[in-house]
């Protein structure tokens, strides 16, 4: 676990592709893939990876730029690993492998995978780094209640 704090983005785009992958292998079996492909399994994914990386990210790092790196690496990786398991069902169905098809699945919830990932990494890490804006007033005022007790004492 240390390592994978160490390494956050990393993590985090893993995290966000196998959550997805994850929550959508159980769900494509129902109608509802017919509506939202993939998006609400993308989106799940997104939350978890991406409030992972930015909750243990560095204090010297970038936080806009690493949840829009976490974001747009985990929308690919997830589609790609979507896609292949769509190619891998509709080959087993078909008898054969079509590598246009495996393309045309790719480039289909790729659309998908960048837009939700661009999106929930700007707009997550945009509300951290407003959380850490406010944060250093409530330390200020904890810090001083903590001397004012000893002082008392």
């Amino acid at each position: 676990m240390k390592n994978a704090r160490e390494r956050n983005i990393e993590a985090g785009i893993v995290l966000f592709a196998l959550c997805s992958l994850i929550i959508y292998i159980p769900t494509s079996f129902f109608i509802v893939r017919l509506i939202l492909f993939a998006d609400l399994q993308l989106l799940i994914g997104a939350i978890i990876g991406l409030r992972f990386t930015l909750k243990n990210q560095e204090p010297e790092t970038d936080t806009l730029k690493t949840g829009v790196i976490t974001g747009i690496s985990g929308g690919v990786l997830s589609a790609v690993f979507i896609a292949f398991y769509e190619w891998i069902i509709l080959s087993i169905l078909e008898g054969q492998a079509n590598i246009l098809a495996l393309i045309w699945f790719i480039l289909y919830i790729l659309i998908s995978g960048l837009v939700i990932g661009l999106i929930m990494g700007a707009l997550m890490s945009t509300f951290s780094m407003y959380k850490e804006v406010k944060k250093p007033d409530e330390d200020k005022h904890i810090d001083e209640d903590f001397f004012k007790d000893l002082m008392e004492d």
